[in-house]
């Protein structure tokens, strides 16, 4: 689960591509690569090994934060057939 929470008036955020069957999921393994990153002072986050619903559609994602909502800048799919 996440959600970006605005820490000046407590806004709740949801994540980038939360609506139902179109939700990213994004392993978080302690002993792998950042699967997340991000800076304070940038609008972007990168979403590596990143799949859609049912491990289709994986790869590298990059959302732009326009203060309200995450939009989807690029993706980078990995041939998983391979």
């Amino acid at each position: 689960m996440m959600a970006v929470v605005d820490a000046e008036n407590g806004v709740v955020y949801p994540p980038p591509l939360s609506g139902v069957g179109t939700e990213l999921e994004v392993p978080m393994d302690i002993m792998s690569e950042r699967e997340i990153d991000f800076r304070l002072d940038s609008t972007l986050m990168v979403l590596r090994d990143a799949c859609r619903t049912a491990r289709t559609q994986c790869g590298v994602y990059y959302f732009n934060w326009t203060g309200s909502r995450f939009d989807l800048v690029k993706r980078v799919l990995v041939d998983l057939t391979k």
